[in-house]
């Protein structure tokens, strides 16, 4: 599966310390930080923040993209923002795998509370995991 990236821009404040972070694909994602290399490593986050767990929009080719809508243009950098694969599938495929019987039967029993599906239950767990695991770690892996 290919390598996708989403256009953001990158906007140093007037007057002041810190950049912000738009993505013009994405209506309300956005984000700032103290240096360009923070507001860099926030637009990864958002970005997976945004998704979470949600097909997103297919990128606009940077070619493409319209400087035009933006109020300040000329203090803008267009950057590409990393999103992994994994964010964007919208199709489940069939593991097999090894789990301890009793934390089967706890994920039989929520999945029956929830009037959701055992896999539905561990697809959920995988999520939160990866989401968790790469908070901070500039990683990218948001499912």
């Amino acid at each position: 599966m290919a390598i996708v990236y989403y256009p953001a821009f990158i906007t140093q404040w007037e007057g002041e310390a810190g950049f912000s972070v738009r993505f013009p694909d994405l209506d309300g994602c956005n984000t700032c930080g103290d240096t360009f290399e923070e507001a860099l490593f926030m637009a990864q986050d958002a970005l997976s923040t945004y998704a979470d767990g949600e097909v997103l929009p297919p990128p606009t080719p940077f070619e493409r993209v319209d400087y035009q809508r933006l109020d300040d243009a000329d203090k803008s950098v267009l950057v590409a923002v990393q999103m992994i694969p994994l964010t964007l599938q919208s199709h489940a495929k069939r593991y097999q795998i090894t789990v301890d019987e009793a934390l089967m039967q706890q994920a039989e029993r929520l999945a029956a509370y929830k009037h959701s599906s055992r896999s539905g239950i561990i697809t959920e767990a995988l999520r939160s995991y990866l989401r968790d695991a790469s908070q901070g770690q500039g990683v990218g892996v948001h499912a």
